[in-house]
């Protein structure tokens, strides 16, 4: 589902003073939040939709094609291929080996699969920009888990502005410690 999709639900829930999507707003009594208060949080989520539709927008368009998504499916052999990758495809549909490993690791693991990229590299090539459409969102998820650890239970000893805490949780950069500790010599005494 689109996220745009589900920010209209949420916003429509919103309308209508229905709270399910909204944790935070079911524990507080109905009466007191106000229709200003619900307007501004429709505000924010309509400012939420069309900043994911700007973003998103190419990826809304992409018609991934059929024979990608469902390679060993009997009806999608006869699917609208590029002439130059036929025989290609023809080759890995009959492929033993390659319909297991379908079966067994799912759609990317088998595209992105080395042996597969060998045997069959036009239409790895092909796929290759389908699936780097569709990032792991591993970073992202790791930057809101830790700024919620920052902000409530270590609220005292972690500082997302001013420590950079936050960034060096990020990065996959590890630092090297000698090279840090011979540049900050301690300054004799005079």
């Amino acid at each position: 589902m689109l996220p745009s999709f589900r920010l209209s639900l949420f916003r429509a829930s919103l309308s209508h003073r229905d709270f399910q999507y909204f944790s935070n707003l079911q524990q507080i009594q109905s009466e007191s939040i106000s229709d200003r208060d619900i307007e501004i949080y429709m505000s924010h989520l309509e400012n939420l939709i069309e900043d994911f539709k700007v973003r998103l927008e190419d990826l809304e368009k992409m018609k991934v094609p059929e024979w990608i998504l469902t390679p060993f499916d009997v009806e999608i052999r006869n699917a609208d291929i590029a002439s130059h990758l036929e025989e290609e495809f023809i080759d890995m549909t009959v492929d033993l080996e390659a319909s297991a490993l379908f079966r067994r690791k799912g759609l990317r693991e088998f595209w992105i699969n080395e042996n597969n990229v060998a045997k069959y590299p036009q239409l790895c090539a092909v796929v290759q920009p389908f699936l780097l459409a569709f990032p792991s969102s591993y970073m992202a998820e790791a930057g809101f888990s830790h700024a919620n650890a920052v902000l409530t239970k270590q609220r005292g000893r972690l500082s997302l502005e001013e420590r950079c805490d936050l960034r060096l949780k990020l990065t996959n950069l590890q630092p090297n410690f000698s090279i840090l500790v011979e540049s900050h010599q301690a300054h004799p005494s005079h």
